[in-house]
């Protein structure tokens, strides 16, 4: 469960008093059964919604890059560039519901699209598929969970004071000041981490590294040496420099968003996924640029389910929840930007110890089978 309290100035949010009592009735054994044959028509994958959006959003991204070369002044450059930045960023998102295999059905054609999507931000996709599926078995349960954003009361209590600090802050901190960088790089510490608690996935982990980092690397040398043939090599780290920043921003915000706060270990593997993940309701049009993803409970719990099919979706599980007398999945209406000057105000920790919950995981399972 989650903790709320007072660290240094930082303000506390409650926690879910109806997922935080321990005196609570337990949920009915059979929801989970229930939510699954609830959510079975949501299943459904529209092939053609998914390459328009992948297409659509690609085509943009890349006009705005041209037009950011192409323009006649260094302050337009500067501008086309962050637009697009931010196109880029919603393109990203792209990736991860193809690490899902759940945005076109073409698993062949979506792997190594996804690589040449991730290379210009210097993004690991194969080494981010294999951790991925350890957050979305993990989360909310184990603390091993390569994608938690949350510190636990112990690791607070037993952190120097700068790291406290850092704790404190850490909103702040890992989206304006970390951002793509920090991204990157614990996406590489954490597959190097993971790759110790499954044997399968060291040479996986290998593969993936020296697939994205060789992919990467050819990308860079033929653009880098194409702006230095034009004169234009500073530009060039510049305009890097702008899409680490924007996605960094972007990115980093949603991945506390949706996890912050949310640390609630149930009886059942979909039922903690559901619980431990925050919703935003939002426009038809940002569900359609986030890929779904601000109905979260829903896409941990079910990740087969389409990105246009998880706002239906989502209120049909809460009507299941509802006539079950079951706590409801938390919903946000107040939109991305607020809701994240909101969270950042405050601090939380999960509260320690814990149960971790024997279902979270199969040990034996593999690890580093599968597309990427």
């Amino acid at each position: 469960m989650t903790r709320s309290f007072k660290l240094g100035a930082a303000r506390a949010l409650p926690p879910s008093p109806a997922l935080s009592d321990p005196n609570a009735p337990p949920l009915p054994p059979d929801l989970p059964a229930l939510l699954q044959t609830t959510i079975r028509p949501y299943t459904h994958l529209d092939r053609r919604k998914g390459w328009i959006r992948l297409l659509s959003l690609g085509s943009f991204t890349w006009g705005l890059w041209l037009a950011a070369w192409l323009a006649g002044n260094f302050g337009l450059f500067l501008a086309l560039s962050t637009l697009g930045g931010i196109a880029y960023g919603f393109l990203f998102v792209c990736t991860h519901e193809m690490a899902h295999n759940c945005l076109t059905g073409s698993p062949r054609l979506e792997a190594p699209i996804a690589r040449i999507i991730s290379w210009p931000l210097l993004w690991p996709y194969g080494t981010y598929c294999l951790v991925h599926r350890l957050h979305h078995r993990w989360n909310g349960c184990d603390l091993r969970d390569p994608e938690r954003v949350q510190w636990t009361e112990a690791e607070y209590a037993q952190a120097p004071p700068w790291r406290q600090w850092y704790v404190r802050h850490q909103w702040v901190i890992n989206i304006l000041g970390a951002g793509g960088f920090g991204l990157i790089f614990n996406s590489f510490w954490q597959g190097w981490r993971c790759r110790n608690y499954y044997p399968q996935l060291r040479s996986a982990f290998l593969r993936q590294l020296l697939q994205d980092g060789l992919g990467s690397l050819t990308f860079h040398t033929i653009g880098f040496l194409w702006a230095l043939s034009q004169g234009r090599g500073w530009d060039y780290g510049i305009f890097w420099l702008i899409l680490e920043r924007v996605v960094g921003v972007m990115m980093q915000s949603r991945a506390h968003l949706e996890h912050y706060g949310r640390w609630y270990p149930q009886t059942h593997p979909a039922l903690t996924q559901l619980y431990s993940c925050r919703n935003l309701k939002v426009p038809a049009w940002v569900n359609w640029l986030m890929g779904g993803l601000p109905y979260h409970s829903l896409h941990h719990a079910y990740p087969q389910i389409p990105f246009d099919q998880l706002p239906a979706a989502f209120e049909a599980v809460q009507t299941v929840l509802a006539n079950h007398h079951a706590p409801l999945l938390e919903l946000d209406d107040r939109g991305y930007l607020y809701t994240t000057l909101q969270r950042a105000q405050a601090t939380q920790v999960i509260s320690s110890p814990f149960p971790r919950l024997s279902q979270s995981i199969s040990e034996g399972s593999s690890i580093g089978s599968g597309n990427h």
